[in-house]
């Protein structure tokens, strides 16, 4: 499956018990109970918080970092894992009143240090730029595009990922945690219990992710008004995948490379500077229209074959040879080694424009493993665990996790041959015609196209509000926001949709 290829680098709901002592908690292994002395040794140490401030151009904003461990228990009420936030809060302002958002990267796997200093945090580090390598100096600067101007912002490490971690053994844990169903399920209770120990069950609510959260935080939305009884009032998706049907492949199933052919074009716009809604409007209308009517027919219709393969190879800039041997059908994996071969380099399928040396130029294609999200590990661990020791003076006797290799090698995806978290958005939306939803895609994404998205909202029901879900593209891959111009859009998207409430 292609998303899960490229992605993949990257309970029942515990009911509010009263704090068990430290040796209550139970190990897996054996089913021994902890002793309070080696017990010390795996509970983090207290959170902490300083006050800092930004200026944006808006002003000066004074608000509060915060890092706070939220405990996780069992069904008897023990603790079986800690899960760590880090929370910028906004110092002078009505809570009440104030909005609060929760924010998760995707993987399975990620912590949310990819957001939080990428995106919406009020620091931030550079990194995926073509010429950016894992050995430059880090430096967090204050960011222009934070969203700290108009919510509060809690930024969330499932279990596995950043100092987030279980006491159970790692059998136990993946029951527990590493799975589509268990996931949020007790996440929906991590935020619910953060709202509860920090009185903000009344601060109007929003939910913001990337790429897995796609799939993740509709199903959360709904968990939290369903079963739990707390109303979302927005969801902002950054480069989601919301149905896993986009990566089936085979010569009768053309959704994936009708979905994957305008982001292939967007690079290569991109390239020739015309990179626009306006030239990406016929791409789109092709690919729903001659290109798929094309891939269905095959080759009862030679002359249509030949016109496509005309025409994917104009908009894509591959020989055109190559993409009539191919059908008309590329791979994202084989585009971004051949679009950059004959210059030595290799694109990353998170962003085809941002090119590495290719380690391996005679291969058929750039392997599993994407340069982009290599890359920025280095930096983004170095820069949050710099953060916590040196700014916030919280240190961790542990190793800290931004890529949960664990995490997403042991994944389980359940009964699921088809994650899809579509039908969730759909009945949220429904219950709830205040909920307001923007998704975020970068023109270049091969890993989560845009179109998918798009042609996914175009077939909801009409409701109240043609505007309640709304899709909107910027210049970029996956991480679109690691450019200026798209951060700053985004900002101004986000802030709009707060506004509106």
């Amino acid at each position: 499956m292609i998303e899960r290829t490229i992605l993949r680098v990257f309970l029942a709901i515990a009911v509010l018990a009263p704090r068990p002592t430290a040796a209550t908690v139970l190990a897996a292994e054996g089913g021994i109970s902890v002793t309070t002395s080696n017990l010390r040794q795996a509970v983090q140490p207290p959170g902490k918080a300083i006050e800092s401030s930004i200026r944006l151009g808006s002003g000066t904003i004074q608000y509060k970092s915060a890092v706070q461990i939220v405990p996780v228990r069992d069904e008897n009420g023990s603790m079986i894992a800690q899960v760590v936030t880090t929370a910028y809060l906004a110092a002078n302002r009505k809570p009440s009143q104030r909005p609060v958002t929760f924010v998760f990267n995707g993987g399975p796997g990620a912590a949310s240090v990819f957001l939080n200093f990428g995106a919406l945090g009020p620091l931030r580090i550079q990194f995926g730029a073509t010429g950016d390598t894992p050995s430059d100096r880090i430096v967090l600067r204050d960011n222009p595009g934070t969203w700290v101007d108009f919510t509060d912002l809690v930024f969330v490490d499932p279990v596995g990922t950043g100092y987030s971690h279980s006491f159970l053994g790692h059998e136990e844990t993946q029951k527990k945690f590493w799975g589509n169903a268990q996931d949020v399920e007790y996440l929906a209770r991590v935020i619910a219990d953060w709202l509860i120990s920090n009185n903000r069950l009344s601060s109007p609510k929003y939910l913001a992710g990337e790429s897995h959260s796609g799939y993740r935080l509709p199903r959360i939305t709904r968990l939290l008004q369903t079963r739990i009884g707390i109303g979302v009032k927005g969801l902002i998706l950054i480069s989601p995948i919301l149905d896993s049907a986009q990566d089936f492949t085979g010569d009768l199933a053309p959704m994936p490379w009708v979905v994957h052919l305008p982001s292939m074009a967007a690079a290569h716009l991109e390239t020739l500077g015309q990179l626009d809604a306006t030239h990406m409007r016929p791409i789109i209308d092709y690919a729903l229209g001659d290109y798929l009517v094309s891939l269905v027919k095959g080759r009862t219709d030679p002359a249509a074959m030949a016109t496509m393969a005309d025409k994917v190879s104009r908009l894509t800039g591959l020989d055109r040879t190559f993409v009539e041997e191919s059908g008309a059908r590329i791979d994202p994996q084989v585009y971004v080694r051949e679009l950059h071969r004959r210059a030595g380099r290799l694109g990353s399928g998170m962003d085809s424009n941002l090119t590495f040396v290719d380690p391996f130029p005679y291969a058929s294609t750039g392997g599993n493993d994407d340069p982009l999200i290599e890359a920025i590990v280095p930096p983004a661990t170095s820069a949050i665990v710099d953060f916590y020791q040196r700014k916030l003076g919280w240190e961790v006797d542990a190793d800290y996790q931004a890529l949960s290799r664990d995490a997403n090698s042991a994944w389980d995806e359940g009964q699921e041959t088809q994650f899809e978290s579509y039908t969730d958005l759909r009945k949220a939306v429904s219950l709830d015609p205040g909920l307001r939803v923007l998704i975020a895609h970068g023109w270049d994404d091969l890993s989560c196209p845009f179109l998918a998205s798009e042609m996914l909202i175009d077939h909801l029901p009409a409701g109240e509000d043609p505007g309640q879900v709304r899709v909107v593209e910027y210049p970029g891959g996956h991480m679109f926001y690691s450019r200026q111009q798209s951060l700053m859009a985004l900002h101004h998207d986000a802030a709009a949709l707060y506004a509106a409430h």
